[in-house]
Parts: structure tokens; C-alpha cells; sequence
């Protein structure tokens, strides 16, 4: 048992005095923690489109829907304000605005009337999603509208025109007739709009609340979705780091040393074993302590978590002990497991997630070695 701490400490100090390596290996879930938090990933505030409007038409139906754009779901991802057409068009110029959208004069009456209209959109050049959302949006209230008038233009206009000359209101039996009109047909559409003539399943999302330590967590859950294979991502290349070690053990003689020692060559290697599984397990706190502070992942799990990381890795190692072993060289053994991580890394979940994968590719995946080892860890997250 002595040689066996001996050997692992004999690493675990060899390690260390490499300490570029060292750090690269620790460092590179926490570095890669952090890119995500830059990008708004820990629950950060929604990013909102801004869209300005010189409304040029002073009619109040065409008020109440300019109004009615940032209300809402809507409001949660555009902000509207109302500028006069010079200040606008300085502010859109001056990149100031996801872009400006100008309402002209007689723009509802054209509406109503079944006439030729046109909204004038200037859309911010130093953008590029949120102007498509609103030019994709701008086109389909065209279409809404298009049907509208195909369905509820003629009772709709008639109300427009208002009461007949002489008269300050509408008589009781032109409301009813009207009235009588849009709901019939509403009734002969309703097959159609109540409900929707198909409905959207998002099978593949993670929808489902879960509950941790009293705290609801729902939504898409980026820590969860990236992080196991960012760690796992570390662990394979501390795993081909570590296999190296063997050749480089047989070239400064150590290896034929310990063959020809009275002590097991067992518990030689089971000590570099044993050296990795401490430098997996000290990645994993680093990377789970991230997803603590950052990603508000509960505590009570990460032990366990860790323990199953240093376990996968050590299997990992293994692996690629066993891999370094079937080369000639040293650099083709290098070669050997170089072609064997990288195809690793991209298809069992160290670099996308599986859900963003093709279903082919996800079910060879998640068989491959670290493909196990992530999703065993997502469930233990």
C-alpha cells in the first residue's frame, strides 16, 4: 500500500511541477463556465428590440394598435416609443434603435377600406436578429390583416363610415344586424381559429419543472445542458495527458525500474491511477463550484457528482492507458489517441449537447464512453 501512495504522489508531484498543463486542465471548465455567464446564459435580463415609431396617423384604432405592440408577450422582447419622423430618422442614423417604423397618414382608413397602404421600415445595419423578428412580424400582421378583411371586412367598414347623416348613433337594429353578421361569421370560421387546425408538441424540450431544496427551476436550463460535457471535455484530456506518461516512463528508464523492483508493476500503474482520479476529481469541484455560484445549481448534489466524475475519469484513463500501449512510439501512440478523442469529444456530448445533435448521432452517442459518463452525470444534476 506504501509503493501504491508513493507512485501516486510521485505523479501527483511530476503533475505539478508542470503547472501550464495543470491549470489548462483545471481552468478550462471554469474559462468556458464563464463564457457562458458572459453571454447571459445564468439568468441574466432578456435582451428587447427597440423599435421606434413616427405614427403619422392620428386616427385611434391605428393608436391603439401602435400601443398594443410592446404590451404583453410582446413587451417582453420590444420596447416601442413614439419619436417624430426627424428625430427618428437622426436616432436610427445614429445606430440608436433596432429600427424605425413610419405609419403613414390615412393608414387605418386605407386599412378598412381595402386600399393600397404601405408601412415604411428602416432597419439598424449594425443588427441582425432583432430586425428580423420585427420584418418577420410586420409581414405576418400583413397577412393577419389580408384575412381579416377577407372574413370581417364589410360589417367592419360599415362601422367605420359611422351613423348614417343626421344621426349621432347607430339605431338598435343596425347594432343587432351588424352584430349579428360578426358572429356568424366567426361561428362559420371557428372550426378553423377555435381552436388552431394543428398544434405545436415540443417532445424534445425539458419543459418539466423540477424542484430543488424548495426552489422551483423552469425554462431551459443552460448549466445543465453544457456543463457535464464541458467537464467531461477536461477529463479526456487529462485522460490523454496521463497516457503519454507511460512512454515517457519507459523513456527515462523509471518503467524498466519498477518491472525489475520487488514491488507489483500492479501497483505502479494503479498508483497513476490513482493520480488521476485526484486531478479529476479536483476539475469537477472546480467546474461544479461554477455551477453552484453561477448557475444557482443546488449544493446537495455536487458531491456526488464529483465522485462520479473521478470514477467515469479514472475508467477514461484506463482507456487510454490501454490505447497508449497499442503503439509502436510514443508518437504513434500520440496519433492513436489524438484520432480516438477528438471523434470522442464531438459525438458523446463533450462539445454540443445532445439535444442540439441529429437522432442518429445522439443514439451512437450516448453509448460511446464519456457518453455514459455525461448523461449519468446530467441525471445526477
Amino acid at each position: 500500500m506504501s509503493f501504491l501512495l508513493i507512485s501516486a504522489l510521485k505523479d501527483l508531484k511530476r503533475r505539478f511541477a508542470d503547472p501550464t498543463a495543470l491549470v489548462i486542465w483545471i481552468s478550462m471548465p471554469v474559462m468556458l463556465g464563464g463564457l457562458m455567464g458572459l453571454l447571459g446564459v445564468g439568468g441574466g435580463a432578456t435582451p428587447t428590440a427597440h423599435l421606434l415609431i413616427v405614427n403619422q396617423d392620428d386616427s385611434l384604432i391605428g393608436s391603439l394598435l401602435i400601443g398594443a405592440l410592446g404590451q404583453g408577450e410582446m413587451g417582453e422582447f420590444l420596447s416601442v416609443e413614439d419619436v417624430s419622423l426627424e428625430a427618428g430618422q437622426e436616432r436610427i442614423g445614429d445606430g440608436d434603435g433596432t429600427a424605425l417604423l413610419i405609419v403613414p397618414e390615412g393608414f387605418v382608413s386605407a386599412l378598412l377600406n381595402d386600399e393600397s397602404t404601405a408601412l415604411t421600415l428602416i432597419t439598424n445595419p449594425a443588427q441582425r436578429i432583432f430586425p428580423a423578428i420585427i420584418v418577420e412580424g410586420l409581414e405576418i400582421l400583413g397577412e393577419a390583416v389580408f384575412y381579416g378583411q377577407r372574413l370581417l371586412g364589410e360589417p367592419i367598414r360599415e362601422l367605420a363610415d359611422g351613423p348614417p347623416p343626421g344621426q349621432d348613433f347607430f339605431d338598435s337594429a343596425t347594432i343587432a344586424d351588424l352584430s349579428a353578421q360578426i358572429n356568424n361569421r366567426m361561428t362559420a370560421a371557428g372550426d378553423l381559429l377555435f381552436p388552431p387546425v394543428f398544434d405545436l408538441d415540443f417532445g424534445g424540450a425539458d419543459t418539466e419543472a423540477e424542484e430543488d431544496g424548495g426552489a422551483v427551476n423552469t425554462g431551459f436550463d443552460f448549466a445543465r445542458l453544457f456543463l457535464p460535457g464541458m467537464i467531461f471535455m477536461s477529463i479526456l484530456f487529462i485522460a490523454q495527458g496521463m497516457s503519454d506518461d507511460l512512454w515517457k516512463e519507459k523513456q527515462a528508464a523509471t518503467l524498466r525500474r519498477a518491472v525489475s523492483s520487488p514491488n507489483s508493476l500492479l501497483l505502479f500503474v494503479a498508483g497513476k491511477l490513482l493520480a488521476g482520479l485526484v486531478l479529476m476529481a479536483m476539475v469537477a469541484t472546480m467546474a461544479l463550484l461554477v455551477g453552484v455560484f453561477a448557475f444557482d445549481m443546488s449544493p446537495l448534489r455536487a458531491p456526488l457528482a464529483v465522485v462520479w466524475c473521478a470514477y467515469a475519469g479514472t475508467a477514461l484513463l484506463c482507456l487510454f492507458f490501454f490505447i497508449a500501449i497499442l503503439g509502436s512510439t510514443q508518437r504513434a501512440a500520440n496519433l492513436i489517441s489524438t484520432m480516438t478523442l477528438f471523434p470522442l469529444m464531438m459525438i458523446g456530448g463533450s462539445v454540443f449537447p445532445f439535444e442540439l445533435m441529429p437522432v442518429w448521432m445522439r443514439a451512437v452517442g450516448a453509448w460511446t464512453p464519456n457518453g455514459l459518463a455525461v448523461v449519468q452525470l446530467r441525471e445526477l444534476l
